[in-house]
């Protein structure tokens, strides 16, 4: 399925599970993959889910099956994805709405803090925004890629594919607040962080200041960054339905 963004790009988008159920999960991928996620994991999240929600994967734009292109993306282009997204279930379908973000679409959720999501869960965020540029600089350069903050970043993928980055997506990593945007989401709904322990992407560093903030749930589990390993991974999915079909 295809709708407009505020730019008049397509989102391409797919809407599974129960029809009739009264709860809309939203699944946001993170940076340079697509509403498959790394290794499959939003379509194992389906496989699980189904029978109970509605579920709704997307591609940003610039990404996947969607329009536009990846040297524009940044995550302020990436918030009005995610609304765009959010309006087609306020208009279109009825009940609670939740959010599991994963990694860099954490930071893309707590920065657009949407209104009126019941439960969200932020699945392997990045520890700081002042952390993940040098982070994703530096995994670039050791990929055989080229790093240019005021041009075009070319980043090899372990896909075989190359991600373009422009120099609008380094800026606004730069000016991001990371901490106070949490905080603003936790105020705005139900929320529950889940940190994989052995993160091989976004470390595992400067993360207290996560256990700090109220009104979250912060827990930390086995696992790589995007719970490759089958037992690691049905312990993300039971969590995750643990959080969202509990009253």
């Amino acid at each position: 399925m295809k709708i407009n963004n505020p730019s008049g790009e397509n989102i391409d988008f797919v809407i599974e599970g129960d029809q009739n159920s009264s709860k809309t999960l939203i699944l946001v991928h993170g940076f340079g993959t697509g509403k498959d996620e790394s290794q499959n994991l939003f379509p194992d999240f389906v496989k699980s889910l189904k029978g109970s929600l509605r579920i709704i994967r997307f591609d940003f734009t610039g990404y996947g099956l969607s329009e536009g292109r990846d040297v524009d993306v940044d995550y302020i282009k990436q918030t009005k994805d995610l609304n765009t997204i959010i309006n087609y279930v306020n208009n279109n379908f009825s009940g609670q709405i939740y959010i599991y973000a994963h990694s860099m679409g954490c930071f893309i959720t707590a920065m657009l803090n949407p209104e009126g999501i019941a439960k969200t869960i932020l699945g392997a965020p990045p520890s700081t925004a002042a952390d993940i540029g040098p982070a994703i600089q530096d995994r670039i350069i050791k990929q055989g890629g080229r790093v240019d903050e005021k041009g075009i970043t070319i980043y090899p993928r372990s896909s075989g594919d190359i991600t373009k980055i422009g120099p609008s997506f380094w800026q606004v990593i730069k000016n991001l607040d990371e901490h106070q945007a949490v905080v603003r989401l936790a105020e705005n709904t139900k929320l529950l962080i889940l940190k994989p322990m052995q993160d091989d992407v976004a470390g595992n560093d400067n993360y207290e200041h996560y256990k700090q903030i109220k009104n979250l749930t912060y827990q930390e589990i086995n696992g790589g960054h995007n719970f490759s390993k089958p037992e690691d991974r049905e312990v993300l999915i039971q969590k995750v339905k643990k959080f969202l079909l509990d009253s």
